[in-house]
This record gives structure tokens, sequence and C-alpha cells, in this order.
């Protein structure tokens, strides 16, 4: 037999070309993913119950009027000084925590920026009416001081920034009813 070129090198045509079989892809199996949001409102539920139920009683009220007013009073100083282009600590001292604050005094604006935020924040903190806002930036300020004197381990320093910070906390826990909105997609009605 006789085999001819053209019956070896033949193109071959669309019909006679099989279709290619689909080979399975395993599909990944789903990670059971806890639902936060499912948790948070039962979890929030009851501390805002507890909450209440600490509102109900004076001398709660009185202590966290008199912590907006003691924490604000204590950011007064420490805000004017900044904003006054005043250097914070006496400019002989040497150390970690002396050398940052005569670096922050020399940048100047940011200075006066910081001491600013902190008389608004002690002003909207002893106005009761606006101390939620207040303590949420007062919150941020000494969250900020805070970690500056825990990194340079100044001590009594490190006590006073410390309880600050979670008096701050507390009172933003105390306004928590404001706050829900934010971590929930309900509302909560007023107390």
């Amino acid at each position: 037999t006789s085999v001819r070129i053209s019956d070896v090198y033949r193109r071959p045509t669309r019909a006679s070309t099989p279709m290619p079989v689909p080979v399975p892809v395993p599909m990944p199996v789903p990670v059971p993913v806890p639902d936060l949001a499912a948790s948070v409102p039962p979890m929030l539920d009851r501390v805002i119950a507890w909450l209440d139920r600490l509102r109900a009683a004076r001398p709660a009220h009185l202590a966290v009027a008199n912590l907006r007013i003691v924490i604000g009073f204590a950011f007064v100083p420490a805000g004017l000084k900044k904003l006054l282009g005043q250097p914070f600590t006496d400019p002989g001292n040497a150390g970690a925590f002396h050398d940052f604050l005569h670096a922050f005094l020399a940048t100047g604006g940011l200075y006066r920026f910081v001491g600013a935020m902190q008389l608004v924040s002690a002003l909207l903190l002893m106005t009761q009416r606006f101390a939620a806002l207040g303590a949420a930036l007062a919150l941020a300020i000494a969250t900020a001081i805070t970690a500056f004197t825990w990194s340079t381990a100044k001590a009594p320093t490190v006590i006073v920034t410390t309880l600050m910070t979670l008096g701050l906390a507390g009172l933003l826990v105390w306004d928590l009813r404001r706050w829900a909105g934010l971590v929930t997609e309900r509302a909560l009605p007023p107390a």
C-alpha cells in the first residue's frame, strides 16, 4: 500500500476533533467563621442593662461627673503650656523621656496643635453635655501619652497616665448607649 504525504500530515477538522472532557475541580471546604455580629448585640444588651441599673444610683452619676471634671482639669495645664509654646520639662533634663519632649517642643505647630486639642477635650469633658465627645477625644490623646510614658519607663508618670486612660475608657463605657450604634446595626432606645 502506498501512503501519501497528505494522509500523514492531514489537518484535523473540527468535526473530527474530540471535545475535551472537563476535569472536576475540587471545591474548597468553607471554614466556619464565628458570627461576631450575632454575638455582639446580646453581650451589648447585658452590658447596657447593667449600666442602666448602675445609672439609677445617684452616687454613680456624681462619681462620673467628678471624674470628668478631674480629668478635664488635668489636661488644662499641659494643654496651656503646649499652646503657649512653653517647654513641658526643664531644658537641662536629659534622658529618653526628656529628649522626646524637647524634640516635640521643637516641632512648633504640632506641639501647639496637641495643646489646643488637650484644651478642647478638657472643655468638652467639663461641660457634661458634650462629655462623651470630650472623653473620646481625650482618650486618643491620653492613650498616646500613656504609650509614650510606658515606652520610656517614667515611673510616676506611667501610673498617672495609665489611670487617666482607664478613667477615660470608663467614661466611654458609661456613655455606651451613645456609642452602641457604631458597633451594631440597630439603634438603641434612650434610657
